[in-house]
């Protein structure tokens, strides 16, 4: 017999051992770790807790929830623990503040995403709670027999993904980019409706709850309550894992305890599932023989244990039917023996008796469902709880320690240590062989090495043994994605041919020791642990054969008859059928080419984004590939996983930048997964970055270059240079974005796109708009419970105060953050537009994408007035693409031609005049009257309105959930050739709302949060509106101070124009000091003297002694927030550090270096807009 082929891309149920140990130091602890090690799987080797919830040790690390922030000494700032690994002498530290805040944030973020998919949460807002609760209904799922999805507790942390398709294979599950469904069925449809075979894997590894199994506690606690007999049985691996719930050490042995819960709890008796284990030894030992001894097979032989794996089976290989063992599961024995034989010893109907089992396995309730689990209108099996439900239940009857113990219960309570191994991989197989050797070759050895090689973890063992005269080769087959390798390599083969005369297979990795009902648990070697304890159980048995359990005997004499006999036949086998699912397209989700193997040709475009205009771009990158018929995928970079990316052949990354140069927060994952690789994670990668920002703040577009920087040192291969847009170049970001693009799609060989001559999405006419009217995507309606001036009304320049009510939006808020505000266009001007146009504003209209185009963020149904008051924005300034654009469609060659000169590079003097008195697209639209394009065109052709950010200028410590704002009003600045005044689109919408009104907001994580602890002196200096984020953080003292806790010195510059006119909250100020929670307040007039322009920088120069008065303490933080314009930031950062030396005494070295020090320890904190 020819020795098989090794089967590529086998997994193994465990991680293989460390080549060696290394020396780290943990929170200056040395330790010793395996050298393959990551920072979290190192700390708790030391004992040390970093949180984690994307993370799991059988998962391959992505690093998308953040929480596993560790400090390595030199590095900047916090690392992500799962994705970096150790190196020898590494450095780590857990609970430094860094990291504290870090995890706290992050845990915010998916608090955040819990709380918006709860209706209960909008109580106070009847019509939105109301839209909740219809559109939430798709959240829910309980059809399969064996899980129930609810993904309102979704924390999107993709282990269900990662599970189901990386380990197991099926990739059932899929991430979305839904705020309300964030995870759903790759092919849409209900769980019982896809390929989906129950194994319970995903509700395994789910820390919130979203997944898992279908309960049946309260059918179980009817069933005690119903005078009738009720019998439990109990599994072989549930007995070394029940003991996890308890308290117990992974791997603890507690039969006897869970029989006496069991008891306790009120079951009349309480049987041994090993009994049945042994019984089908006996059972699929003479079946296996008889296809031996006629020759005819068919082979191999296929065991039948596994539910999961028949699922499997029937609905994606049923061709293997006649292969297949025709013996029930020890389950399915136990249950068939409870109802006949032992209902008739007890003289009582099969009706008058409960019996409940107690699994490994989820898939278990499906196999309990199997209409050959069912006879004469009752069940064999009438509830299963898994080891996870049998637990909760016993804590439900008030059962919450395990001490004393009890046998199982006659007449089936004896089983034999074949029946336990049962548990494990391999153990079904070895069964067999024991009693093969013993019975037909005469072998007195218990165990031999063959019959060893069937034990391990590896996900596929083959053996060649020999039993009396016949040569067998066996298998033995462990979790979904190594079965269907195996079954490929069969097939490739052929099955004639393959060798193969028995094959053992469990659809979990480890067997039942693993299944997707166990306890579930972050120890890596849970599954090492409860094997070793499944083959203690053995080692201790006092019989260890299955045909020497003399009850089984006696349960033959007595009751069956012969093995395989009439009587066994009718009760102990069973037939199998196809399944025909819904879901077909997903038999061909990729296994053999392991994860990621479906992206491995694709394009995917990556964007992180605050506004959305990157996001617009990285849409009109993304239409542009699918029109041109490449595999393209979108992913916005906190709804992705980025350990995908080492599958990736091409990525094109879009970023813009926040702040102070800082990265948008919606990159976060994505960079702390890449911060925590090593040189040449990413050599098969090639990759183009394009980043979106304004030359006027000082750190240009340097989220872009990090990203450029930090993958070329990844290994990966740059496509072309990175593209840096400016939003106040002429024509905006596409400036620069237009020859970037060409360049891209030239080395790329796409064809350039063209001038929107096809539309990627169409108009589709409707009957009724949304009602309620929805909030743009990711915002909610906050109530509007304040505004007034906070300066004269005779003043030029005012600044509102303005108070949003967030307490029906489900957001939160922190000091620090800002709140984003979407806008509209007046609706008087959307009216006359529309009339002009030849809109009706009252029809309704569905956009509707063409081609796999990316779906704009539009509700599904909407007027066509809401669409542009809500949605275009039709008044903002036109860029150069627009007039290519509609030069297709000018009916008017001379305006054709004009139109086509503007876009033009020879006609970019003429546009830049054009553009002079500020035209809208309105405006242009009018100039041009024979091009009139579509509402189909017009939607791609004008932006999306955007959202705008606010810093926040209250303390939700304070205030609770009322959120303030200051928000300067530019009423000099106009649009459209002056026809709107009052501002910039927000700015003059803003004031025109009433208290009471209904405003669409999102919060927007910002980083300017108070220091850890209420001593630390603080340095604020806030220009302008800027000083809202001052404001928040010295309420927040207010509210320390008011809770008698200390707090540290205070010191506040404020920056305006005049004393008199826009020196705003100047009463609330006085309170401040009055209140001890503000020192010293300076404020800085720029036009009070015509004679002097005097800002914060001027003033701490002359006065150093102010600025040192506050830095001189070590835990002192500095704030600034205002303008990133005139180089401000770094100006102040001079102002310092000469303040530092001078009234500090340093040297101009030593001062560089406290400020960089400050700016190391995070107590340097800039918000520049």
């Amino acid at each position: 017999m020819s020795t098989p082929e090794p089967i590529t891309g086998v997994m193994s149920a465990v991680q293989p051992p460390p080549d060696k140990m290394i020396e780290v130091f943990i929170n200056g602890k040395s330790v010793q770790v395996p050298n393959r090690a990551n920072l979290v799987e190192a700390c708790r080797l030391a004992g040390e807790y970093v949180p984690t919830m994307c993370y799991h040790p059988r998962l391959q690390p992505i690093g998308k929830c953040g929480l596993c922030c560790v400090m390595v000494e030199g590095s900047a700032e916090p690392v992500l623990g799962c994705s970096a690994k150790v190196t020898p002498g590494m450095r780590i530290a857990t609970e430094t503040p860094e990291c504290k805040l870090r995890a706290a944030l992050a845990m915010n973020r998916l608090v955040q995403k819990v709380r918006f998919r709860t209706p209960e949460n909008f109580s106070h807002a009847p019509e939105l709670a109301r839209v909740m609760e219809h559109t939430i209904a798709n959240a829910y799922d309980d059809t399969s027999n064996a899980l129930q999805q609810d993904m309102t507790k979704c924390i999107e942390c993709g282990r269900c993904v990662r599970m189901c398709k990386d380990i197991q294979g099926l990739g059932i599950w899929k991430l979305t980019d839904g705020a309300v469904v964030p995870v759903s069925t790759s092919s849409g449809l209900p769980l019982a409706d896809t390929l989906c075979v129950s194994c319970g894997q995903c509700s395994s590894v789910c820390p919130s709850g979203a997944l898992m199994e279908k309960t049946h506690l309260e059918q179980v606690n009817a069933a005690l309550k119903s005078g009738k007999v009720v019998v439990a049985s109990m599994a072989p691996s549930v007995r070394v894992a029940i003991g996890e719930e308890f308290g117990m050490a992974p791997g603890s042995i507690s039969t006897g305890k869970a029989v006496m819960g069991l008891k306790r709890a009120g079951f009349h008796f309480v049987f041994d599932t090993n009994f049945t284990a042994d019984l089908t030894i006996m059972e699929e030992g003479t079946e296996f023989a008889t296809r031996l001894k006629t020759g005819k097979g068919p082979f191999p032989m296929f065991s039948t244990c596994c539910p999961c794996w028949i699922n499997l089976m029937e609905k994606s290989y049923p061709e293997l039917i006649p292969y297949m063992s025709t013996c029930k599961s020890p389950q399915g024995m136990m249950g068939a023996l409870v109802k006949t034989f032992f209902a008739k010893k007890l003289g009582k109907r099969p009706q008058d008796i409960y019996h409940v089992s107690i699994m490994p396995c989820t898939a278990k309730k499906d196999e309990a469902r199997r209409p050959d689990m069912m006879r004469d209108g009752y069940k064999d099996v009438d509830y299963v709880m898994t080891t996870r439900e049998c637990a909760k239940f016993l804590k439900m009857r008030g059962i919450n320690t395990f001490d004393l113990e009890l046998p199982f219960d006659a007449p089936m309570g004896l089983g034999t240590g074949a029946g336990a191994i049962f548990g494990a991989s391999g153990g079904v197989m070895e069964a067999v062989l024991r009693t093969a050797a013993d019975k037909v070759a005469g072998c007195t050895q218990l165990i031999t090495p063959q019959m060893q090689q069937c034990r391990g973890f590896e996900g596929v063992k083959t053996a060649d043994i020999q039993v009396a005269s016949h040569p067998l080769r066996v298998g033995v087959v462990n979790g979904i994605a190594n079965i269907k390798r195996f079954l490929a390599e069969v097939e490739r083969v052929g099955f004639d041919k393959c060798g193969y005369h028995f094959v053992e297979i469990m659809g979990c990795p480890g067997g039942c020791i693993g299944g997707g009902g166990q306890p579930k648990s972050m120890d890596p070697d849970v599954l090492k642990k409860r094997s070793a304890a499944i083959y203690e159980v053995d080692e201790k048995a006092t019989i260890r054969r299955s045909h020497e359990n003399p009850t089984i005997t006696e349960l033959y004499d007595r009751f069956l008859g012969d093995p395989n006999g009439e009587m066994a036949h009718h009760l102990l086998h069973t037939h199998y059928h196809p399944q025909v699912v819904k879901a077909k397209e997903v038999a061909a989700a990729p296994t053999i080419g392991g994860a990621g193997a479906a992206e491995a040709n694709t394009v995917v475009v990556l964007y992180a984004t605050v506004g959305g205009q990157t996001e617009a771009i990285a849409r009109s990158i993304y239409n542009d590939l699918k029109s041109s018929k490449i595999d393209a995928k979108l992913w916005p970079m906190d709804g992705c996983m980025p350990a995908d990316l080492v599958n990736i052949k091409t990525a094109i990354f879009l970023t813009c930048t926040f702040g102070d140069g800082e990265r948008p927060p919606q990159a976060t994952q994505v960079w702390d997964w890449l911060a925590g690789q090593g040189s040449g994670a990413l050599k098969g990668l090639s990759y183009a970055v394009f980043g979106c920002g304004s030359r006027k703040y000082g750190r240009f577009c340097q989220a872009a270059k990090d990203f450029d920087f930090k993958l070329e040192g990844l290994g990966a291969t740059r496509i072309i240079e990175v593209g840096l847009g400016d939003e106040t170049a002429d024509d905006g970001h596409q400036t620069a974005f237009e020859p970037w693009a060409a360049h891209l799609y030239e080395e790329l060989g796409v064809e350039p796109p063209k001038a929107a001559l096809v539309p990627h999405y169409r108009i589709a006419l409707g009957f009724q708009a949304s009602v309620p009217v929805p909030p743009p995507a990711k915002t909610m309606y906050a109530t509007l419970t304040e505004t007034a001036l906070a300066t004269p009304e005779t003043y030029g320049r005012p600044i509102r105060y303005m108070e949003f009510d967030l307490a029906d939006t489900g957001y939160e808020y922190n000091v620090g953050d800002a709140l984003g505000i979407f806008p509209s266009n007046l609706g008087p001007n959307i009216d006359n537009f529309l009339h002009w146009y030849g809109l009706n504003g009252a029809a309704v209209v569905s956009v509707v994408p063409v081609d796999e185009a990316a779906p704009l963020p539009i509700p599904p149904t909407i007027s066509v007035k809401h669409l542009f008051e809500r949605y275009l924005d039709i008044y903002s300034r036109p860029r150069k693409l627009f007039f290519r654009q509609l030069s297709n469609f000018a009916a008017n060659p001379k305006e054709k031609a004009n139109l086509a000169n503007l876009a033009s590079k020879e006609g970019a003097e003429a546009l830049a005049d054009y553009l002079k008195d500020g035209p809208s697209y309105v405006d242009v639209l009018a100039d041009f009257p024979s091009a009139h394009p579509t509402l189909d065109f017009l939607i791609e052709m004008i932006p999306l309105i955007k959202v705008r950010l606010y810093s926040v200028a209250s303390s939700p410590k304070l205030v609770g959930h009322k959120c303030q704002l200051v928000i300067a009003i530019p009423t000099e600045v106009t649009r459209s050739r002056g026809k709107v005044t009052g501002g910039g689109l927000a700015t003059s919408w803003l004031p025109t709302l009433k208290v009471g009104e209904q405003v669409p907001v999102m919060v927007h994580e910002g980083s300017l949060r108070p220091p850890t602890e209420s001593t630390a002196p603080m340095l604020l200096c806030g220009l302008g509106t800027g000083l809202a984020p001052m404001r928040a953080l010295l309420q927040d003292r207010l509210k320390d101070k008011s809770e008698n806790k200390e707090v540290g010195f205070t010191l506040c510059y404020q920056a305006c124009r005049y004393n008199d006119r826009d020196f705003i909250l100047q009463a609330e100020m006085t309170k401040f000091k009055q209140a001890g929670v503000l020192h010293k307040h300076i404020g800085a007039f720029s036009h009070q003297d015509p004679k002097r322009f005097e800002t914060v920088d001027l003033l701490m120069k002359e006065h150093p002694e102010d600025v040192w008065a506050v830095l001189k303490h070590p835990n002192a933080h500095y704030f600034y927030c205002g303008p990133a314009a005139f180089n401000i930031p770094a100006k102040l950062e001079a102002a310092i550090t000469e303040a530092v030396s001078v009234a500090g005494g340093l040297t101009k070295e030593n001062a560089v270096a406290f400020v960089e020090k400050m700016k190391a320890e995070q107590r340097w904190r800039i918000e520049a807009f």
